[in-house]
């Protein structure tokens, strides 16, 4: 059986968007008799603590993971470059280390930064074997993306603006930093 990755995310975008009818459900349940795990499911719902908590877990993560859906979906694809995924997982990384966002819980941040550093494992760390010749390769993509541009421009008269964007777009990927 194959299962996307991006199906435990739909399957909590789902349950977002009926949480409260879930509530309901259970109350209809346990006036019929109560199993033990229904019972639980029933306490939790009606702890309000807990429900909000909940809530706010769920909205966040019905907010902020299309970022993750997108990501997950690039990398179900049959064709693709290293060098793409390489910089897709560092987006993401960058992404996970600094979202811009608060977050709803303390669950929230961690499994943020939890996925935070097992990805930088992999992208910084020895996990991926390969990941010194993705290191190398992206400046020098970059470079050869910046000396096409230049022949285009030439030949159909791009503006400079538009060449000085990815010369920067070139340093940022052959150094880090940003001019």
């Amino acid at each position: 059986m194959i299962t996307r990755w991006n199906t435990w995310f739909e399957a909590a975008l789902y349950h977002a968007e009926h949480l409260d009818v879930y509530v309901i459900f259970v109350d209809a349940e346990t006036e019929h008799g109560s199993t033990q795990q229904l019972h639980k499911l029933s306490t939790l719902l009606h702890n309000e603590q807990q429900l909000n908590e909940l809530r706010a877990e769920l909205e966040f993560l019905a907010v902020h993971c299309q970022r993750l859906i997108t990501v997950l979906k690039s990398l179900e694809e049959r064709q693709f470059k290293a060098v793409d995924i390489y910089n897709c997982m560092a987006d993401l990384l960058s992404w996970l280390r600094n979202p811009g966002f608060p977050y709803a819980t303390p669950g929230c941040e961690d499994a943020m930064t939890n996925a935070a550093e097992k990805l930088s494992e992999y992208l910084e760390g020895t996990k991926q074997p390969a990941i010194q010749l993705c290191t190398c390769i992206r400046p020098k993509a970059a470079a050869i993306a910046v000396t096409y541009l230049h022949r285009v421009r030439e030949c159909h008269r791009i503006s400079v603006m538009c060449c000085r964007r990815v010369a920067g777009i070139h340093r940022y990927c052959s150094t880090g930093v940003t001019t």
